[in-house]
């Protein structure tokens, strides 16, 4: 009854809410409907089962970037994921008061540096450098509520069936993207600008180049961030779907996916879909002796049937998008530098040094926002301090690390990504023949993010932040699924 009542009151409390700000923001416009969508995923949030919010935090994880420009970068909506995540805790919080006789909730390994890590950022939120506490205070979003989904991957990743319930939403979304990218790429600039002026604004950043089709992200050539986080979990529901006509519209999907990493001109995109679909299919084949011939033999024979229908539709795809005039063939060909190592090296350079010469200047940290995407936000902040002489600038994970957090932070945030390694290379034990692929899948796509720390912050933002540490959390819950001892508890 008081379950009841306390649901009820949440409910109708949420929902006048809801009603009273999308009335205020004019919901009949697009931006009111984004608005309107967060809060209604908010109040949804509190009264389905948690995977199930998991499952809408992920979809809002896809949209959000549009939301964010179409709103003009909405305060409400620019930590519109942050507000997500702390409902997810606030929902925790109601069920434990009042489920009261539950089972102690089993923490993971790696939590109590974790802890320590939080412990240190509310430390460097002192820092005397700080900008402001504002601009310290943003760091909550890279530094603490992201890193907190590591425990709900962790708890709610119980199952292989609930795996792939999470992995679901990303493969949605990731189709989204792309068909909205493709559809981009073959109109042209105005099929964004017309929507919102903001898009003029983040197009002209990239002038110069071919255009970057946006999707359903914040920044130009954005869905190909989506699509190489997805590459492995596609292949892997193609071999493990049991529907042989969905299994052959996912093989269709792949030309796709590799033309929109083509005119999205991200090229570490590429490489790093490369890496986790190439890692996962070489481990599906040579890990286990458990593979029969047969199966074995349907795996190759997959793989042949996707690399004739890649090289044969992705031409075509390219095709039908351009047109005369277009800079289509322009971005493919900037994209297909990847393979070009000289260019490469010249485009990622000087990384170590930067962080040597950022670590000596500032050892404890230069204070929170200083670098990275925060930077902009905080622009006039930086202009007008003097306590350094140059700006500084990430374009690697351990930079922005030791600038934001200084040497002691960088080190033990690294001791966390070496601890979760630890425990996801362990998982390779497991012989489960559900987890086994799925483990598969899961490390093969984290590892890919990691290779790409050395030329941005991956995990720092989303969406692959939401899916590094979501899924870094469902790694280790695998390989503990897979001992015959009990969960750990600390």
């Amino acid at each position: 009854m008081t379950e009841a009542l306390v649901r009820s009151s949440i409910l109708a409390g949420s929902a006048i809410l809801a009603l009273s700000v999308g009335f205020l923001m004019q919901a009949i416009t697009l931006k009111g409907v984004m608005f309107v969508l967060l809060l209604g995923g908010c109040v949804g949030v509190l009264f389905l089962p948690l995977h199930r919010c998991i499952q809408i935090f992920f979809l809002y994880i896809g949209v959000e970037g549009f939301a964010k420009l179409i709103t003009n970068y909405n305060p409400i909506i620019h930590i519109g994921a942050d507000i997500f995540i702390i409902v997810l805790w606030v929902k925790v919080g109601i069920e434990r008061i009042i489920n009261r006789d539950i089972k102690q909730i089993q923490m993971p390994p790696v939590t109590t540096l974790i802890f320590i890590h939080f412990g240190w950022f509310l430390v460097t939120i002192a820092n005397p450098y700080s900008l402001s506490l504002v601009a310290s205070l943003a760091g909550m979003k890279i530094y603490v509520t992201i890193i907190s989904l590591y425990f709900f991957g962790y708890m709610l990743s119980d199952d292989a069936e609930k795996i792939r319930g999470f992995l679901v939403p990303w493969v949605v979304i990731c189709f989204l993207q792309v068909a909205t990218s493709l559809y981009q790429a073959k109109v042209g600039p105005t099929s964004v600008t017309s929507i919102s002026d903001a898009y003029i604004t983040v197009l002209e950043k990239y002038r110069g180049y071919a255009f970057r089709p946006p999707g359903l992200a914040s920044q130009p050539g954005g869905p190909a961030i989506f699509v190489y986080l997805l590459v492995p979990t596609i292949v892997y529901f193609i071999f493990h779907v049991r529907s042989l006509l969905l299994s052959l519209l996912l093989i269709l999907s792949l030309p796709a996916c590799l033309a929109t990493m083509l005119v999205c001109q991200i090229r570490s995109a590429l490489l790093k879909a490369i890496l986790g679909a190439s890692g996962y299919l070489t481990a599906s084949i040579f890990r286990t002796q458990q593979i029969s011939a047969k199966a074995r033999i349907l795996i190759l024979t997959g793989i042949g049937i996707g690399g004739i229908l890649i090289a044969s539709f992705t031409p075509y795809i390219l095709d039908t998008i351009s047109e005369k005039g277009s800079t289509n063939e322009m971005a493919v060909k900037r994209t297909l530098t990847l393979f070009n190592l000289e260019s490469i090296q010249r485009a990622r350079s000087g990384a170590l040094d930067r962080f040597l010469r950022y670590a000596s200047k500032a050892p404890l940290g230069a204070g929170l926002s200083r670098s990275g995407s925060a930077a902009g936000k905080f622009s006039d902040l930086i202009k007008k301090d003097k306590s350094f002489s140059e700006e500084f600038f990430a374009d690697n994970l351990w930079v922005e690390l030791v600038v934001d957090l200084g040497i002691p932070g960088a080190f033990i945030y690294t001791l966390i990504l070496i601890s979760i390694c630890y425990y996801a290379v362990k998982g390779f034990r497991t012989q489960d023949p559900d987890l086994r692929p799925l483990h598969n899948t899961l490390f093969f796509t984290l590892f890919a993010i990691l290779v790409g720390a050395y030329g941005a912050e991956p995990i720092l933002y989303n969406p692959e932040g939401a899916f590094f540490w979501f899924f870094s959390g469902t790694l280790v819950r695998i390989y503990f699924m897979s001992k015959p001892t009990a969960l750990p508890t600390r």
